[in-house]
Parts: C-alpha cells; sequence; structure tokens
C-alpha cells in the first residue's frame, strides 16, 4: 500500500521521516541552518557589546498530497500517531542531511477530492550534545553527584527531657490528690 499513487517515473522521495518516503511538494525554512541568537547591549559612547546567546535549531515546514484506499481515510494513522509521540529521525538533502527532530502534523481534507489528503508538516530540529554549528566546539559537563551531608541531634538529651517533664507532671498530679485527701477529712 503506498501513500503515493499519482509519482511520476524518476521522481525520487526528498524527505524520508522514520523511514517513510515523503515527496514534499514544497519545503520552506524558518531556520534553514544551526546558529546562535547574538545577544545585543547598548554600552556608554554609542555602541554595543554583542555576545553570542541560546542555541538556534533548524525548522522547517513542507506540505504533501497523500493517498489511501478508498472508504479509509484513516489508513495511516498509526504511523502519523507514533511519528509524532517521538523525536524521529529525518534525512533530507534539503534540509540539511540527517537529524533528529520534532514532527507535528496537520491535515487538511477536501471534500472534493475522497482519496486524498493534504499533509502540513513542521519540523523541528532536536539539538544533540555536540553543535551542528561550523567551528563551534563546546563540552557539554558531565553530572556532577550531589551528596547530602545528615546531621544527627543528640536524642539523649531531648528524652531526658521528655522523662523530666513526665516526672514532674506526675510529682504535681501526687501533690494535688494528697491536698484534697487532706481536705476532705
Amino acid at each position: 500500500m503506498s501513500m503515493y499513487s499519482d509519482i511520476v517515473e524518476g521522481v525520487s522521495e526528498n524527505i524520508e521521516i522514520m523511514g517513510y518516503p515523503f515527496y514534499a511538494e514544497n519545503i520552506s525554512s524558518e531556520e534553514a541552518y544551526n546558529r546562535r541568537e547574538y545577544n545585543r547591549n547598548s554600552i556608554l559612547g554609542g555602541t554595543e557589546s554583542v555576545t553570542k546567546g541560546k542555541y538556534i535549531p533548524r525548522s522547517y515546514t513542507f506540505t504533501t498530497t497523500i493517498y489511501h484506499p478508498a472508504d479509509r481515510p484513516d489508513a495511516y494513522e498509526k504511523i502519523f500517531k507514533e511519528m509524532v509521540s517521538n523525536p524521529q529521525e529525518i534525512i533530507s538533502a534539503y534540509m540539511g542531511g540527517k537529524f533528529k527532530a520534532e514532527i507535528i502534523i496537520q491535515k487538511n481534507v477536501e471534500e472534493s477530492s475522497p482519496n486524498h489528503m493534504v499533509l502540513d508538516f513542521s519540523v523541528t530540529e532536536i539539538p544533540e550534545q555536540t553543535s551542528n554549528i561550523p567551528g563551534e566546539k563546546f563540552t557539554v559537563p558531565s553530572p556532577k553527584k550531589v551528596t547530602v551531608k545528615t546531621t544527627t541531634t543528640n536524642k539523649k538529651s531531648s528524652s531526658s527531657t521528655k522523662k523530666s517533664t513526665s516526672k514532674d507532671s506526675s510529682k504535681k498530679a501526687n501533690s494535688v490528690a494528697k491536698k484534697n485527701k487532706s481536705k476532705t477529712k
């Protein structure tokens, strides 16, 4: 079962997601290349201090029209649900090669064309441990082991306080009882 029944011979897919080939009708980029944001701060004298900021991932959108069997518009639902549920591997020369990305799919179903639907894909790169920016090298520090120091309290002093207060309260109770006996006689 093929999603594309109208592909002209000799035309090949231009995007592969999760091993499935897609024939994009148009690919547009919001961010075509990995880069860093630049932070600009005005300084005295009318100039600016410019420093590198956060990592900007690649981001693309593309549209494709797929065909499904008659009366089965849900034929590929399982595949699409899996694509959007986890980061997927994208392979496309038009998007800069192979990378992991978050996928968002929007469906457009036209009533006049019952056996096909138009899908709008949004592909946003998920950066890995190494930078994809040419000439940039950085290392991600390994997590530090955190140890929690516990302090113990002196249990003898707190329990002796409890004992003395209970002895004191029983002494007071005995003296009150003796006073009440002497009053009754």
